[in-house]
C-alpha cells in the first residue's frame, strides 16, 4: 500500500494533468483525472477546488458549490474557497449567499481584492446577448459583448464568468469591433461548437475592477 506522502504526490500529479486537459478544452479527460486524484487522496482540498471551478465553467453551479463545500471543509482558512463558492452563488442569482461567502473570504484574507469588489459593485446595462469568448489560460476565459446605444455609438464590454464587467472599449463601427475581437483571439460563441461546454454569463452585469488579463487595454 502506498505511503500517505506517495498518495499526496500522486494526487497532485493527477490534478496537474486534469488542469492541462481543462486548459485544452478536453473536459471529459479533465473530469476523469480529477476523479482519480480525489480517489487517490480524498483529503486533497485543491482537487475539489479546481473541480468546482471546472463544474462552474460548464454551467453546473450546484455541482460547483458541492465541490467548494468539500474544499472548504478540508481547508477552512483558505479565502479562495469561499470566494469561488460566492461566485457560484452569484451565478445562481443568490446575492445573499454570495455576499456571505465574499465576507467570509475577507475574514480569512482582509486584502482579497476581488472579494471586496464583489461586495461593492455597480450595475451595467448591456442589451446584446451575442457573446464572443476567448480562452485565456487554465480554466479562465474572457467574454465580450458588442453593444450600440441609441446614437449609434459602438462599445465592447468585457465580462467575466459571473457577469462582472472589467473593461470596455469604444469602436467607430460594429465591423471594427468584430475585427478587433477576432484579431485578438476572440471567437463568436454561438458559431463555434467546440466551445459549447462553456456557459456564458447572464445579466445583471456589474462593474468590476480591471484584472491583469484585461482583453481591452492590453490588446496587441
Amino acid at each position: 500500500m502506498p505511503e500517505p506522502s506517495d498518495k499526496t504526490s500522486e494526487s497532485k500529479r493527477l490534478v496537474a494533468e486534469a488542469l492541462i486537459h481543462a486548459n485544452n478544452n478536453e473536459v471529459e479527460q479533465a473530469f476523469e483525472r480529477f476523479a482519480l486524484a480525489i480517489d487517490t487522496d480524498p483529503t486533497n482540498a485543491g482537487a475539489y477546488w479546481y473541480l468546482g471551478i471546472l463544474r462552474a465553467k460548464c454551467g453546473d453551479m450546484d455541482g460547483a458549490i458541492a465541490e467548494f463545500d468539500k474544499a472548504i471543509k478540508l481547508s477552512p482558512n483558505n479565502a479562495q474557497g469561499y470566494y469561488f463558492r460566492g461566485l457560484a452563488w452569484d451565478r445562481k442569482g443568490n446575492r445573499k449567499r454570495a455576499n456571505e461567502d465574499y465576507s467570509s473570504a475577507l475574514v480569512h484574507d482582509p486584502e482579497h481584492v476581488k472579494a471586496k469588489e464583489r461586495l461593492f459593485r455597480g450595475s451595467v446595462i448591456i442589451h446584446s446577448t451575442d457573446f464572443w469568448v476567448k480562452i485565456v489560460e487554465m480554466l479562465q476565459q474572457n467574454w465580450a459583448l458588442i453593444d450600440a446605444d441609441d446614437a449609434g455609438a459602438v462599445r465592447v464590454y468585457f465580462v467575466d464568468d459571473t457577469g462582472g464587467v472589467f473593461d470596455e472599449m469604444a469602436f467607430p463601427s460594429a465591423e471594427a469591433a468584430f475585427e478587433g475581437l477576432w484579431h485578438n483571439g476572440f471567437r463568436r460563441y454561438a458559431g463555434d461548437s467546440s466551445l459549447s461546454f462553456l456557459r456564458p454569463p447572464s445579466a445583471p452585469f456589474r462593474r468590476e475592477g480591471n484584472p491583469i488579463y484585461s482583453s481591452g487595454r492590453f490588446w496587441r
